[in-house]
């Protein structure tokens, strides 16, 4: 399906595309644009089984987390150590025209926003280019057998740049480690020590063994470890999806519905926001 249309988007390769900083929305919208086909009836129907309509992008409603972030959509600001957050950053750099260009592509004609079940059918039937997910499916998309050709690329930018930074959220509202109290006896800095052995160890031994895998055993191709890669080092953490704050939830589903009404929400957002600061400071205080 890529290969059989590129010529429509000019034919240009999506590992450039991303390398070179013009894999933008507008950009997707294109290739989505390019790729879609409705069966003839002039209903785009996306189903589980038997799908005739032919979708750019299938998706689930969570792609909008993933729009807001590569977008650079921000909740708080962290300086030093103090979080806050205002009107200005919540509105600024023109945010209400990113996060509308992120609704142009949820709700045009050939994208599917709707249920997982439907959208991954569709996807391994053939019935889409690109699927909206997180990076926990490679460990289940590595084993089905006959599986055609796949990788991931990051979430698109909203303008070009000849310095791209490609953004993604932790989608993992419980990803921690528990230590006890009593644990090496008490001794933090052991405990510390470990935790940082352990990490260097995951980053210069396992995971660049894992990427080696990814390029060249799954996708059959060295560049998907970079985008892989590309995605991993984009990660940015925002407090508010992981409190499921009305601020964060509220600006997806307007992002879902391409009705981007941010000014007119941000100063309750704002409010919302710094209780949930609030909150965070009380219980790291409790903690210590």
């Amino acid at each position: 399906m890529y290969n059989a249309n590129k010529a429509k988007w000019g034919g240009d390769d999506i590992f450039t595309l991303v390398q070179e900083g013009r894999w933008t929305i507008d950009k997707m919208i294109e290739i989505c644009s390019a790729v879609a086909q409705d069966d003839g009836d002039q209903v785009w129907t996306a189903t589980q089984y038997n799908q005739q309509d032919i979708f750019g992008l299938m998706t689930t409603a969570h792609n909008a987390y993933g729009l807001m972030t590569s977008v650079v959509y921000r909740t708080f600001e962290n300086n030093d150590g103090y979080l806050s957050t205002s009107i200005e950053l919540l509105t600024g750099n023109d945010m209400s025209s990113a996060l509308k260009k992120a609704g142009a592509l949820s709700t045009m004609e050939g994208v599917y926003v709707g249920g997982y079940s439907t959208s991954r059918t569709a996807w391994a039937d053939g019935k889409a280019l690109f699927m909206g997910e997180v990076l926990n499916y490679l460990d289940t998309i590595k084993d089905i057998e006959n599986m055609f050709g796949y990788t991931v690329v990051p979430e698109p930018i909203y303008t070009e740049s000849e310095n791209p930074e490609y953004r993604s959220y932790v989608n993992n509202k419980s990803s921690l480690y528990l230590i006890a109290k009593n644990a090496c006896g008490g001794d933090k800095e052991m405990v510390s020590n470990f935790l940082n052995l352990f990490v260097y160890h995951s980053h210069y031994l396992v995971y660049p063994a894992f990427l080696e895998a990814y390029g060249k055993i799954y996708c059959e191709d060295e560049r998907s470890a970079e985008m892989l890669d590309t995605i991993v080092n984009g990660i940015v953490y925002d407090l508010c999806y992981y409190k499921n704050n009305t601020a964060w939830g509220n600006v997806a589903e307007m992002v879902n519905m391409n009705n981007v009404k941010l000014s007119r929400a941000a100063n309750s957002f704002v409010n919302s926001i710094n209780e949930e600061i609030t909150n965070l400071v009380l219980n790291m205080d409790k903690s210590e």
